[in-house]
Order: structure tokens, then C-alpha cells, then sequence
């Protein structure tokens, strides 16, 4: 059975366990978390000689090292370009390809690997204003949710979910989410997420008391918050696909989104697509939702089954099936 060698630096992401989840079906996987250590690229070195495939997500530097030591020896590789590796954003300061220096290592990278996968037309026109890569493929993301038993009952409240930090509260239009909460001072606005720094003290501090901050949730609570909800609000300055969207989606919650990256490209005609952050025009879509719209959007739910964790499975395993061959 072939090996496969699973490269991450960050902490596990329910995207990242899927593909380990999938590409365990029919490989050996091991992982391996990079560190910035003489010690840890000496280990990579040694390591990557005993496997058939390097697979990494995101063109960062670990992705440099796999690559450059893969080619040393002779190990197929592959990279998923899953957002900020590619993304070009200067007026919030984000993507690699804005750097000075770390975006030649990426480059590199997603140049030199045998092959790179994009999680959405977004990302890969990202991807090929940046660099060509030897072989491009585009497999959406996919989402594992289980399958509800019953419709669920919908209540007059809106989610969003996403980091609570400065960068990432800024790419996810955090704040434009509790400014638009004051204009529905009725209805309770709910942004979950793990607090990474002093960021939530500002949110909180600009929020109307109708705004709940619940943190990081487990998947099960997660799941519930989805269930129950009508609207899902999403105003980010920039996102490659949209993992919680679709989540979202898949309960039938009504997606209200900002017109930018990939989220009119997954929301389709299912929600509601902002052209600008107003708060106030914002405030006014959803009132429109929760006054008009059915409790469980079923043109939503459809949309989502474009999105799934078995689609993902086929492409991804045909994909690795073909790189091993090269």
C-alpha cells in the first residue's frame, strides 16, 4: 500500500481531518507537524525518503521544505491552496503574495509541486495570478454533517462563526456583524469562535446587548446553533471557500453574504449576496428573511449537496491516484 506523508504546522481544522480521514481509506497516512527547527528539517529530510507522496494544505514554508526535500528525494507532492497562500488582498494586509519575502517561498512551492488543488473557482484564479503550476485541479471542499432526522424548528436569531483575532476578525466582518446587530435590537446575533487575542474586548465593547460572544463550541453544539438558526451572516472581506457557510446551508439556514471571494460562488441563488457592507441595508435583507422567507430554506439545503464530504472523497481520491502515477 502506498504511503502518504501529511504535513501541517497548525492545529487540527476540520478541513484538514477530513483529508486525512479520506486519504486513510486507501493510503498509509502519517503526520507530521513542522516546526521551525534545524532538528525538525533534518527529521523532514530523513522522513520524506520513506513515503510515496507529500501532501500538504497551504503554500507556507513547511510547504517550501516538502517540496525542495521531495525533490531531492524523488517524492511525488501535492498542495492544497486553500486561502491565504494565494490570496492577494493589500487593503487588510492579507496573503502571502502581499509579502516581500515569504511569498518566493510559496511561490516555489505551488511552481515545483507535482500537483496543486484549488477549493473554488476564487481560489484557483488566486492561485494562477500568483504562479502556473505544473498541474492545477479544482475539488471543492466538502462538509461531513450529519444527516437531520427532522425539520428543524427555526428561531428568530442570526450566527456567524469564525477566530476571534485582529486579522481575522477584520477578514470575517466581525465588526460589521455587530453593527448591523443594532439595527435589529429584537432579534439575538450569535458569533462563535475561539477568542486568540484582545481582539474580543473591542467587539464587546462596540456590541449591542442583543449580541451573544459564545466562543470556541464542540462540533455537536455547533451543529445545534445551525439547526436552530434562520440566518447565517457572512461579511467577509475575503474568503477562499466558506466551510461554515455551507454548513450553515446544509440545515437549511438562509445564507446572507458579502459579494466577495468565493461566497457568491457557493451561496449561488440560494441566499441573499450584500454588494456593499451597509449595516443598515444589511439589517433591512434580513428582516426581510425572518419576515418572509421559509423557516428552513430547502433551495439552501440543495446548494449544499454540491459541497459534500463524499464528493470530495471521489475527486480527491482520483486526483492522488493520478499524481502517484506521474
Amino acid at each position: 500500500m502506498k504511503k502518504i506523508l501529511f504535513i501541517s504546522r497548525e492545529t487540527q481544522a476540520a478541513f484538514r481531518e477530513l483529508d486525512v480521514k479520506i486519504l486513510s481509506e486507501s493510503y498509509v497516512v502519517s503526520r507530521f507537524k513542522f516546526s521551525y527547527t534545524p532538528l525538525c528539517l533534518l527529521r523532514l529530510l530523513f522522513c520524506i525518503r520513506k513515503y510515496d507522496l507529500v501532501f500538504c494544505w497551504f503554500a507556507g514554508l513547511w510547504s517550501f521544505f516538502a517540496v525542495l526535500f521531495a525533490k531531492i528525494c524523488k517524492t511525488k507532492t501535492l498542495i492544497v491552496a486553500g486561502g491565504f497562500d494565494v490570496a492577494n488582498v493589500p487593503e487588510i494586509g492579507y496573503g502571502l503574495p502581499a509579502t516581500k519575502m515569504l511569498k518566493y517561498f510559496a511561490e516555489f512551492a505551488l511552481s515545483n509541486a507535482d500537483c496543486v488543488l484549488s477549493v473554488s473557482e476564487t481560489n484557483k484564479a488566486e492561485l494562477l495570478a500568483f504562479v502556473q503550476p505544473k498541474r492545477n485541479r479544482l475539488i471543492y471542499n466538502g462538509i461531513l454533517c450529519p444527516a437531520m432526522k427532522k425539520e428543524p424548528v427555526k428561531k428568530r436569531q442570526i450566527l456567524t462563526v469564525g477566530a476571534v483575532s485582529k486579522m481575522s476578525s477584520l477578514r470575517k466582518g466581525h465588526f460589521a456583524f455587530v453593527e448591523v446587530a443594532k439595527y435589529l435590537p429584537d432579534v439575538k446575533f450569535i458569533l462563535v469562535g475561539r477568542h486568540k487575542d484582545a481582539t474580543i474586548n473591542v467587539l464587546r465593547e462596540k456590541a449591542p446587548q442583543n449580541v451573544e460572544f459564545h466562543g470556541h463550541v464542540e462540533t455537536d453544539q455547533l451543529m445545534s446553533l445551525f439547526r436552530d438558526t434562520k440566518v447565517y451572516l457572512q461579511l467577509s472581506y475575503h474568503e477562499a471557500f466558506g466551510f461554515s457557510v455551507v454548513e450553515s446551508m446544509w440545515y437549511g439556514c438562509t445564507p446572507v453574504v458579502s459579494n466577495r471571494g468565493a461566497l457568491p460562488e457557493v451561496v449561488g441563488d440560494s441566499g441573499i449576496i450584500v454588494s456593499e457592507i451597509n449595516p443598515k441595508l444589511i439589517a433591512d435583507k434580513i428582516r426581510e428573511v425572518l419576515e418572509n422567507f421559509p423557516n428552513v430554506n430547502k433551495k439552501a439545503i440543495k446548494r449544499a449537496k454540491m459541497f459534500t464530504f463524499e464528493l470530495r472523497r471521489k475527486k480527491l481520491l482520483e486526483e492522488v491516484d493520478s499524481v502517484l502515477s506521474l
